[in-house]
């Protein structure tokens, strides 16, 4: 066999054995959840296109595998349409009546009934939209196709643009016609609001500048041909000279009266000259050239000789002791945590007999830029304590803050 008939052969193979999933994915109405003893083979299928993602854990089977099993065992499906995109559309819209006056009349193995098929409806609408758009954009991406003549370009693009504008015209009836609006609006239609909006609603924006973008491309594409037309004919007509006419050569330009437009826009040949040194001809002027060129300087790199170590003791390490302000930050923080009620730094440091010297605004300042760093400045006890500015009263239109105090105390 060839090798393509090996790789339906082993296609087939696979669908063998993972026939009780795919009977049970279309029993169920195409939904099938992923579990434990389940996974691997699911991850198989998914990756064949057998199997595609729907919501969270749970896969449906293809489309097109879902539609050929309906066939097959005569399972119709109520309003069902072929691949018709503006059919299927109103296909749901009268699923929606259908369940609704399920609904209300009480007739609830209907109403559910109409909700699964509105349910698989939206599911098929929407991988429908999501192959068609990446098979065109795969096809635009690639420019479409491999054709031999200018016209079959053409039609091919004309071909691609209408399928790509007939997409655009389903998203416009989606989002015109409705149906969306109705089922936020009715309560009573949560349910297929919810499916609506996971596999159509949410992907409508970005569908929607997908089939901008692909038609802008077709029409770009469009442009340039219609600008290479002239030129492809006259290479065509030029081909069909040669062919007539075997022994053709160009003439030379000195010989025509009035020469071709495109001779006056040619930029020539630039030559470039290269001297033979091997020709005994020109060994004299060599030589004379070389006498005057002068000797080239030569220069010696001198190394410098290899060092040694010297025998030296490390130094000794420096400690340096803190700052009059840093101990008496430590000092305040640690008596902060242990006041039963809030403590007053400027009161605080008025008590302590070898900080008088430390001037206040200073020591207010250190303690309000302690209390900024936080972690940064190695102060972790500010993480467990609250801090109060005591303020003066601002002053009318002068906008400075005058500090008089703080307070410190344990958080609770």
């Amino acid at each position: 066999m060839s090798r393509a008939q090996d790789g339906i052969v082993a296609y087939l193979e696979l669908l063998h054995a993972h026939r009780h999933l795919i009977a049970a994915a279309w029993a169920n109405g195409g939904a099938l959840s992923a579990g434990d003893d389940n996974r691997r083979a699911i991850a198989e299928l998914q990756r064949r296109r057998t199997l595609i993602p729907y919501i969270d854990d749970e896969f449906r089977l293809n489309p097109s595998l879902g539609r050929h099993l309906d066939e097959v065992f005569d399972r119709a499906r109520l309003y069902a349409v072929g691949a018709d995109l503006g059919a299927t559309i109103e296909r749901l819209v009268q699923l929606v009546d259908e369940y609704e006056k399920a609904a209300d009349e009480g007739r609830a193995e209907d109403a559910e009934r109409y909700g699964g098929d509105f349910d698989y409806g939206v599911f098929e609408l929407a991988e429908s939209l999501r192959a068609e758009l990446l098979r065109l954009r795969t096809l635009t991406d690639n420019r479409y196709a491999d054709v031999r003549t200018l016209a079959e370009k053409q039609r091919q693009n004309a071909f691609w643009l209408r399928r790509i504008e007939r997409i655009g015209s389903a998203l416009a009836a989606i989002a015109d016609n409705g149906l969306r609006a109705r089922l936020e609006a009715h309560a009573g239609l949560a349910g297929l609001h919810t499916v609506f909006e996971h596999q159509i609603g949410q992907q409508l924006a970005g569908w929607r500048t997908q089939q901008l973008d692909i038609s802008a491309t077709l029409k770009a594409f469009l442009y340039r041909l219609r600008e290479v037309a002239p030129q492809a004919s006259r290479l065509r007509s030029f081909a069909l000279h040669l062919r007539q006419h075997p022994d053709y050569r160009p003439p030379a330009p000195e010989s025509l009266i009035s020469p071709p437009d495109w001779l006056a826009r040619h930029t020539g040949l630039k030559l470039k000259a290269a001297a033979q040194l091997d020709r005994p001809v020109i060994a004299e002027a060599l030589a004379e050239v070389a006498a005057r060129v002068p000797p080239a300087v030569v220069s010696r790199r001198r190394e410098r000789a290899r060092g040694r170590l010297l025998d030296r003791a490390p130094a000794a390490a420096i400690e340096l002791a803190p700052s009059p302000a840093q101990q008496a930050l430590q000092q305040c923080l640690a008596a902060a945590l242990e006041s039963p009620v809030p403590l007053s730094v400027l009161g605080w440091k008025r008590a302590q007999a070898e900080f008088r010297e430390l001037p206040e605004e200073l020591w207010l300042l250190c303690v309000l830029h302690a209390a900024g760093l936080g972690h940064a400045a190695g102060h972790a006890g500010f993480s467990r304590l609250n801090l109060r500015r005591i303020e003066a009263p601002a002053a009318a239109r002068a906008g400075n803050v005058v500090i008089h105090d703080l307070e410190l105390w344990k958080k609770p």
